[in-house]
C-alpha cells in the first residue's frame, strides 16, 4: 500500500538524515496512523521549517507509466503580496531540479518530471516538495518501491540534493526539514 511505502520511507529518510548530524526532522506522522490533510497543514505550518518534503507512490490506470516525478505548485502573478509564496516557489523548484540531477542514477524518471499541481499539501508557507516514489501500479515500480535498496538509493538522492540545496541557501550546521 501506498501509506506504507511512503511512511517507511520517511521513516528511513528521518534516520539518514538525523545520522548526518546536520538535521532536524519531523514527520508529520512516524505511525499508521490517520492525520487530515488540514492538520498535516497546521502542523507544518506550526513547525515553519525550511523545507517540507511529501513522499507518495503515484498510481495510474496506465500500467505502463512508471518513473519518479516531484511536484512544486505553479507560479503566481508576482506582485508585493505575492513575494513570500514566491520566493518559496523558487526555493522549492531549486531543490526539485537538485534533486531531479541525483535520481536518474537511480530509477527513471518521468517525462517532464518536475510538474506543477495545485495540490493542497503543497499549499503552506514554507518551500514544498511532493516527490512521487514511482508508480506502485506499475509492475517494475512496484516491485522497486519494496525494495530497501532501492529506497537507500532514493533517500541518499534526496540527501545528496538537500546537503547542496542548504549548503547554497546558509553556512548554518543545521538544516529544518519537515515530511
Amino acid at each position: 500500500l501506498e501509506k506504507n511505502i511512503a511512511l517507511i520511507t520517511a521513516i528511513e529518510l528521518r534516520q539518514v538524515l538525523l545520522n548526518t548530524n546536520q538535521y532536524n526532522v519531523v514527520l508529520t506522522r512516524d505511525t499508521d496512523e490517520f492525520l487530515s490533510l488540514e492538520n498535516r497543514i497546521k502542523k507544518i505550518n506550526a513547525y515553519n521549517g525550511d523545507l517540507m518534503i511529501s513522499l507518495h507512490t503515484d498510481y495510474n490506470n496506465d500500467k505502463n507509466l512508471q518513473g519518479m516525478s516531484v511536484y512544486t505548485l505553479p507560479p503566481a502573478e508576482f506582485n508585493e503580496e505575492n513575494r513570500k509564496f514566491n520566493e518559496n516557489l523558487r526555493k522549492s523548484r531549486n531543490f526539485s531540479h537538485k534533486l531531479l540531477d541525483y535520481i536518474p542514477s537511480v530509477c527513471k524518471i518521468k517525462h517532464q518530471a518536475c510538474r506543477n499541481s495545485e495540490l493542497k499539501i503543497l499549499k503552506n508557507n514554507i518551500p514544498s516538495v511532493l516527490i512521487e516514489l514511482g508508480c506502485i501500479s506499475n509492475k517494475k515500480d512496484s516491485k522497486l518501491l519494496i525494495s530497501k535498496l532501492f529506497r537507500e538509493k532514493v533517500i541518499y538522492a534526496i540527501l545528496y540534493a538537500l546537503d547542496e540545496f542548504f549548503h547554497k541557501k546558509k553556512e548554518t550546521s543545521e538544516r529544518n526539514v519537515v515530511r
